[in-house]
């Protein structure tokens, strides 16, 4: 990502000093990064402040798409942090950021797991992130994929009605989200670990076979001596690049 291109980052609210720390800091120097978000863009008056500096990559955090809307349709690439927080697609950030992806020409998601509760979260999932996948509204795509009816658990004991995935569909929508959706296991991603210290969830990792269980956030960093083979938990990344 570079000019003429700008990018636009979407994390957690505790994250936005976090991104902006590492843009400066580690990327590109010619890159000029605005926060759009945190302790120094907390009102509507300092967000457009940082807006309207000239910029190359902005940072803000998810409630913050809402509140700017239509005014953040200016940038190239959107780079979307913890993508399954916006399971909900009746919410007005989830809304938000739909449309604004809409008209994006590269969009990136990045999660740990695009399914927290039910198959049903997909629905934002795609329309975020490939909104050609999906019908513009939930209910046409929630009905075609799914059926709600109350069905017996292992013990035969009646539950209360919920969606449930017709029969295909959970092939036809895992076959969907592998389309853009690799899999990072360690047999694709063992390169990134052949060197470098690995901290999990920002504590270092001196026997990371032991300490990745699932769900940490998981980093590396240069100089140090070579991580030992392990399993961990597969980490996805999202990308959708029409170009």
């Amino acid at each position: 990502i570079c000019p003429p291109k700008r990018a636009l980052c979407v994390v957690p609210g505790s994250k936005v000093e976090d991104w902006y720390t590492e843009l400066t800091q580690h990327g590109n120097r010619d890159w000029r990064v605005a926060l759009l978000g945190g302790p120094t863009a907390r009102t509507r008056r300092q967000r457009l402040r940082a807006f309207r500096r000239p910029h190359h990559v902005a940072v803000i955090n998810h409630d913050g798409v809402a509140v700017m809307g239509k005014m953040l349709l200016g940038y190239d690439v959107l780079a979307v942090d913890e993508l399954h927080d916006f399971k909900n697609p009746y919410a007005v950030t989830s809304r938000a950021l739909a449309a604004l992806s809409e008209n994006m020409a590269s969009v990136i998601g990045l999660t740990g797991n695009p399914v927290t509760e039910n198959l049903t979260d997909l629905y934002s999932v795609f329309r975020i992130v490939n909104p050609q996948m999906v019908d513009a509204e939930f209910i046409p795509w929630l009905q075609r994929y799914f059926v709600y009816e109350s069905r017996p658990d292992e013990l035969g004991r009646r539950q209360y009605p919920k969606w449930h995935p017709k029969d295909g569909a959970k092939e036809t929508l895992a076959a969907a989200l592998r389309r853009f959706a690799p899999e990072r296991t360690w047999n694709n991603v063992r390169a990134l670990c052949t060197r470098g210290k690995v901290f999990v969830d920002g504590e270092r990792a001196l026997d990371p076979a032991v300490r990745m269980q699932g769900g940490e956030a998981i980093e590396v960093r240069e100089s140090a001596p070579r991580v030992r083979r392990h399993e961990y938990a597969e980490l996805r990344v999202l990308h959708q690049d029409p170009h």
